[in-house]
């Protein structure tokens, strides 16, 4: 990792040019030009360092770089992200490769899910819980664990609808983690601090508890019924005010649906079922918010 040169690396993923007015000295700033990281139209991205762990399973930690497009297959930018890639055991010695996708789990995890991630391999929470789902692929989840009193204290365990695998960690296997971690900060902040980066990162002690439980899953009525999803959750006490910031950020950037619909989720969410939206609308799915939004449309106010 420490060979990386992460300004270099940070201008070339981000698309910024070294152009400067003559007149101010200051950098030009226009749209950025992205580079394509797949070449052969693949849509594969690029490892910028990983860390490959050993156990009942294999588990990488990588600092992945990936290109996003839009919905007219147009480039519209590059994604920098942690990326967990877990292979199944199959005999003695011998892992599942990870281009046999039915052999293998993986997971993407962005700035927000680092802080739990790292907060967990620190001891300072004792699970941090990951759940996704992408638009035409099944659920995912990941749950990062810590029990000192145990003799290997960190563990990682994630699982989709047809594999399940558990990764204990070493001491070792945490600090290189860990590293991978920062790497992946350093490409988005490339000229900050490592202290300060990763000081960033540690959840205070305030927010513990609300990661100390999987997220409860969502209950909704029958397909076909125009009602509104009961959404369970916490008390309106208990919401933290950054997650109400976040949920309307997806819900007016990305999903683009009414204000109502929106505020409605805003009001009636706790925290459990927030992270839960929050984490799908990430990764494009708004099922949540379209049922909301029918429900409102159709004069049901059922939560």
């Amino acid at each position: 990792m420490y060979s990386l040169n992460f300004v270099r690396i940070h201008r070339y993923l981000f698309g910024l040019n070294d152009k400067v007015d003559p007149k101010t000295g200051l950098p030009i700033t226009g749209v950025p030009d992205y580079p394509l990281l797949d070449k052969d139209g693949h849509r594969q991205g690029i490892h910028l360092c990983r860390h490959q762990v050993f156990s009942s399973g294999s588990l990488a930690f990588i600092c992945y770089a990936r290109n996003t497009f839009n919905a007219q297959d147009q480039l519209t930018g590059v994604k920098v992200c942690l990326k967990l890639l877990a292979g199944k055991k199959n005999g003695r010695n011998k892992y599942a490769s990870p281009h046999n996708p039915e052999e293998t789990i993986a997971m993407e995890f962005d700035l927000d899910d680092l802080r739990g991630i790292y907060s967990v391999l620190k001891g300072r929470i004792p699970e941090y819980y990951v759940r996704t789902v992408r638009r035409g692929e099944t659920a995912k989840e990941a749950i990062f664990s810590y029990q000192p009193e145990s003799q290997y204290p960190w563990f990682i365990e994630m699982k989709d609808s047809a594999l399940k695998i558990k990764v204990t960690l070493t001491a070792g296997d945490v600090f290189e983690a860990t590293m991978v971690i920062l790497a992946t900060l350093k490409v988005h902040y490339p000229v900050v601090a490592d202290e300060a980066l990763l000081g960033a990162l540690l959840l205070p002690e305030s927010e513990n508890t609300h990661l100390k439980q999987p997220i409860a899953p969502l209950t909704v009525n029958e397909p076909g019924q125009a009602r509104m999803p009961i959404l369970k959750g916490s008390s309106e006490s208990e919401a933290d005010m950054r997650q109400k910031k976040a949920i309307y950020a997806i819900g007016r950037q990305k999903w683009g649906g009414a204000i109502e619909a929106v505020q409605y989720i805003q009001k009636h969410v706790g925290f459990e079922t927030a992270q839960a939206l929050i984490s799908a609308g990430n990764s494009g799915d708004f099922t949540i918010f379209d049922q909301v939004a029918r429900g409102l449309s159709n004069g049901s106010e059922e939560c």
